[in-house]
């Protein structure tokens, strides 16, 4: 018989043959793959009793078909907690953990750890909760598992930003190194060159430095004493001093 409602719930018969029935025997039944099952339970049988997991056992000592309940071991229970022994408690934790495994194996396999210290611990709690001591090996193998993809992209997260870096400190020596600085648009003009720009074209650059409207654009300008320096309004590129 397929193990069904593992987690050992009531269940609530349907009516039965109560001609089946007598003072020493009662019956149950329960949905089986789909179809309904008769179960007949009678005095002084060993059975399971739902309510803990795993469930307990216990010995029918008394039948009351007026309540519809059965006494195990001084205790009186509604029919749809009694279960024969032969019923498997685990059957479904067990499918459903061994769904979690392999579904994480496939992830693991494909080098996805994402979540995996979650999916690791819903299986532990599995295995730990419904006693599944079977699955051990292949929690520790999937412990492993993780670990190593863990470890293996935090070194690639140190590799690459190592390589992040490096680039990051060239382009601050290129920067540094006058012969690779780009060179800057400028206009060197004297002072009263300067005052006869109409303050409509003039403006301020970011670091505060003087600047004309020149094709469209800001250019720096630099203001010099001699004229022979002036670049007549003309723009000229220039490698910027080093600060």
């Amino acid at each position: 018989m397929n193990q069904i409602n593992a987690t050992a719930r009531p269940t609530t018969p349907l009516p039965v043959d109560h001609a089946l029935d007598s003072r020493n025997s009662f019956s149950v039944e329960r949905l089986d793959g789909g179809l309904w099952v008769t179960s007949t339970f009678s005095r002084g049988e060993r059975v399971k009793v739902a309510g803990t997991f795993p469930m307990w056992v216990g010995v029918i000592t008394g039948i009351s078909h007026a309540t519809r309940r059965a006494k195990v071991n001084h205790v009186w229970y509604d029919f749809g907690y009694v279960y024969k022994m032969a019923y498997d408690e685990r059957a479904a934790p067990r499918e459903a953990c061994l769904k979690r495994i392999r579904n994480l194996e496939d992830r693991l396999n494909s080098g996805n750890s994402i979540d995996a210290q979650f999916l690791l611990d819903q299986v532990q709690n599995d295995v730990l909760r419904y006693q599944l001591h079977e699955f051990e090996p292949d929690l520790a193998r999937l412990h492993a598992k993780s670990l190593e993809l863990i470890i293996s992209r935090r070194t690639s997260e140190t590799t690459e930003k190592a390589a992040r870096q490096a680039a990051a400190d060239q382009r601050k020596r290129d920067e540094e190194n006058p012969a690779k600085r780009r060179p800057q648009k400028l206009i060197r003009m004297t002072m009263e060159e300067w005052k006869k720009v109409h303050r409509d074209f003039k403006g301020k650059l970011p670091d505060g430095g003087r600047s004309v409207i020149h094709n469209g654009g800001l250019t720096r300008v630099e203001i010099v004493k001699d004229p022979a320096k002036s670049t007549r309004g003309q723009a000229i590129e220039v490698i910027p001093e080093e600060d």
